[in-house]
């Protein structure tokens, strides 16, 4: 006569497999929850592809201008470098040592250079950065609302602008 049946005791690999499997179960309800999130934000603040093509161009312009801005300052930084490098020359082909502020002068405006081109370059990336997050924000948009897909698609408007 059996009265009580139990399962045998798990070995330390198996109870680490279920640990693992809790966790990565755990980590995807926790990502479906988020992505849930982040469709009703994307649904509650646009009601078309247009608008959100419009507030991808309105942003994507506004790290433009900042671009050539920083541009500008680039062109008259470096004028600035070349005159105060030809002073330098100058000097030194006279026999005389440049002044001591006009070399300080020299590697402050080389920094300063240095840290526009920097800037330059993380809003060059931002661009990039905003052109992608928001073709996804479309493209799941359309998954999410057909009717807008289709709208869109007619329309020509699919493409991030450039």
């Amino acid at each position: 006569m059996v009265i009580k049946e139990t399962e045998r005791a798990k070995t330390e690999e198996e109870l680490q497999q279920a640990r693992e499997e809790a966790q990565a179960q755990a980590e995807e309800e926790r990502l479906v929850q988020e992505q849930a999130k982040k469709d009703k934000i994307l649904l509650n603040t646009f009601f078309s592809v247009e608008e959100i093509e419009k507030s991808r161009d309105s942003k994507i312009e506004r790290v433009q201008i900042s671009i050539e801005h920083a541009e500008k300052r680039s062109t008259k930084m470096k004028e600035d470098l070349d005159k105060l490098t030809k002073q330098a020359a100058d000097a030194e082909r006279a026999g005389k040592a440049p002044a001591p502020q006009l070399l300080k002068d020299i590697e402050s405006l080389q920094r300063q250079l240095q840290t526009n081109e920097r800037l330059l370059a993380d809003r060059r990336l931002e661009q990039e950065e905003l052109r992608a997050s928001y073709e996804k924000d479309i493209e799941r948009f359309k998954e999410l609302k057909p009717e807008a897909a289709a709208s869109a698609t007619a329309a020509g408007k699919t493409s991030p602008a450039e």
